[in-house]
């Protein structure tokens, strides 16, 4: 089975080389790691090509410039691997989390989505001692759950790349890990790995702040909207 991951790339040299060297270890040649750059002004490019170097299985590609959501689906679109890993570019990876995957998705031919655990570290790859994010989000399936409180974390997600494809382009407008998992409980294909396979750094950069309620109730609307329009086309694709 074929490891791709995909990188959603921008201004992200301050903690890149940690999250590359956390992630290469664990690939093989026929893998491939697939880096969407959204316009990076600071070292980010020049950091991956130094690496591409020596890891001839990085691919660099132009981002569309509208967005993270957008910019995953770039790199999705230019992978070709039997399983796709999201994977942020300032965290920090287990190094058994691709094996610790793998196992589990060839061992359940009817799961499409892994969602695992995780930690989380300061800006310095310390742990926070913070509880993990099952915990936090107190993890639990259902279509209607996950909509109002979702246990989904893009950065913990692989999925299959046949079903990966169906879900694509993944919206804008929110949480794009939010609407992968709301298709994969619709679905009833996900699985949750009880087990901390990064750590999620927390730093400013990342901090996303408070959304107001009416915000929050104009996301799940729009939520609930892509998801009758993926099952709409899986149901015509069907026929």
């Amino acid at each position: 089975m074929r490891v791709s991951v995909v990188m959603a790339a921008y201004n992200g040299e301050q903690y890149l080389k940690e999250q590359l060297d956390s992630v290469l270890c664990q690939l093989g040649n026929n893998d491939e790691l697939i880096v969407s750059d959204d316009g990076s002004a600071d070292g980010t490019i020049e950091i991956i090509k130094k690496y591409q170097q020596q890891y001839p299985i990085i691919q660099l590609i132009d981002g569309p410039h509208t967005g993270v959501a957008d910019n995953f689906t770039n790199a999705i679109r230019h992978s070709t691997g039997d399983i796709i890993f999201i994977c942020d570019q300032d965290d920090l990876w287990d190094e058994n989390k691709i094996r610790i995957v793998k196992r589990v998705v060839e061992k359940n031919p009817n799961i499409n989505v892994v969602m695992h655990d995780a930690g989380f570290c300061d800006e310095y790859g310390e742990p926070t001692g913070y509880k993990n994010i099952f915990e936090l989000r107190k993890a639990k399936h259902g279509v209607l759950r996950n909509l109002i409180y979702s246990t989904y974390f893009g950065c913990c997600t692989a999925v299959r790349r046949d079903y990966m494809i169906r879900l694509l382009p993944l919206p804008n407008y929110a949480l794009y890990d939010q609407y992968i998992g709301l298709c994969a409980e619709s679905d009833h294909c996900s699985y949750f790995l009880k087990k901390a396979l990064i750590q999620h750094r927390e730093h400013r950069d990342n901090w996303s702040g408070h959304q107001s309620l009416s915000s929050q109730i104009n996301i799940r609307k729009n939520l609930l909207k892509s998801l009758n329009e993926y099952k709409k086309r899986v149901t015509h694709a069907n026929r």
